[in-house]
C-alpha cells in the first residue's frame, strides 16, 4: 500500500509538470493534496478496519429489526443473488461510461497527452470515493440488513463484512464514475445537444445501482443515498477542481469549430444513451 501511494503521487507530480490540458489542468501542489487526502482515508480505514470485530451467534440472535429506522426497516425482508450480481454490471456500468465520456473527449485531440490528464483526474475521483466509503464503512460499521433476518444462513452473517453497511459501495462508486462521466462531457462539449441525456443517464445509474443493493439485502436505502452522495459530489467536483481558468464563453468559441459539423461519434454515442435509457425502463 505505502510503495502503492508513492507511485501514484509521483506520476501525479510527474503529470503535472510535462501535461497541460483542455479544458483541464494539473497542478503539483493541487495533485498532492488530493492525493494525500485518498490515501489518508485509506491509511485511517486501516486502522478502523483491523479493530472492527464480527458479530457472534448470541449478538445476531439480539438484533431487533424494530430498532431500525422505519424507512430503513424493509430492507431486512430483502435478500436476491441475483439483484447483489445486477448491481455489479451497473457498476461496470459506469465505468464505462466514464471511460466513454473519456474517449468522446479525446476524439478531436491529442490522444496521449489529453489521456494522461484525464486519466489522473479519473484516479483521484476513484480513490477520493473509495477512501471515504471504506472508513465511513467501518466507522459506522453498520450491520447489513440481511443479518436481521433469521431465515438467511448464518455463515455470511458471521463476517466483518456484514457489519459495512453504511455507506453503500457499489452506489458511491457508481454515481463517481456516473458524475465524472457527465462533468467531462459538459466540460469539453458545452454546447452539445446531448448534454441533458448524459447527465439524465448518470443520475440515473448509481440510483439503479442503489435499488439493486436494495433488493439484494446488502443495504438500507440511507446507505444507498449516503453513497449517492459522495459518490456524486467527487465524481462532479475533482473534475471541476482541474478545469482552467477561462470563461464559459471562450470555452464555447473553442469548441464551436468542433460542434459546427456532424460528429459519427457524438450520433453513435447518442443512440448508445437512448438504448440504455429504454432499457434501464424496461
Amino acid at each position: 500500500m505505502k510503495d502503492a501511494g508513492f507511485a501514484l503521487i509521483c506520476f501525479f507530480l510527474l503529470s503535472a509538470c510535462a501535461l497541460q490540458a483542455q479544458p483541464y489542468s494539473l497542478e503539483p501542489r493541487r495533485e498532492a493534496w488530493i492525493g494525500a487526502a485518498g490515501f489518508a482515508l485509506l491509511a485511517a480505514d486501516l486502522g478502523l478496519s483491523s479493530a472492527l470485530a464480527p458479530l457472534d451467534e448470541q449478538a445476531i440472535a439480539k438484533l431487533d429489526p424494530g430498532a431500525i429506522w422505519s424507512v430503513d426497516r424493509p430492507a431486512v425482508k430483502r435478500f436476491s443473488t441475483s439483484a447483489d450480481l445486477r448491481s455489479d454490471f451497473t457498476l461496470a456500468g459506469a465505468g464505462l461510461l466514464a471511460g466513454l465520456s473519456g474517449f468522446l473527449a479525446l476524439e478531436q485531440k491529442p490522444f496521449r497527452n489529453e489521456g494522461l490528464v484525464l486519466g489522473a483526474i479519473w484516479l483521484e475521483t476513484n480513490i477520493l470515493t473509495l477512501g471515504g466509503t471504506l472508513f465511513l464503512k467501518d466507522a459506522f460499521h453498520r450491520t447489513r440488513p440481511f443479518v436481521y433476518n433469521p431465515d438467511l444462513a448464518l455463515g455470511p452473517k458471521l463476517k466483518k463484512n456484514a457489519r459495512r453497511s453504511f455507506i453503500s459501495g457499489h452506489t458511491s462508486l457508481s454515481a463517481a464514475n456516473s458524475f465524472f462521466a457527465a462533468r467531462v462531457f459538459c466540460d469539453y462539449f458545452p454546447q452539445s445537444r446531448w448534454k441533458p441525456l448524459v447527465i439524465g443517464l448518470a443520475a440515473a445509474l448509481p440510483v439503479w445501482t442503489g435499488l439493486e443493493r436494495y433488493l439484494a439485502g446488502q443495504h438500507f436505502p440511507s446507505d444507498a443515498l449516503a453513497g449517492y452522495g459522495l459518490g456524486a459530489l467527487c465524481g462532479w467536483l475533482t473534475p471541476r477542481l482541474h478545469l482552467l481558468k477561462k470563461t464559459r464563453r471562450e470555452k464555447d468559441h473553442a469548441n464551436s469549430a468542433f460542434f459546427g459539423r456532424k460528429s459519427k461519434w457524438m450520433d453513435s454515442f447518442g443512440e448508445i444513451l437512448k438504448s440504455c435509457c429504454i432499457f434501464t425502463l424496461l
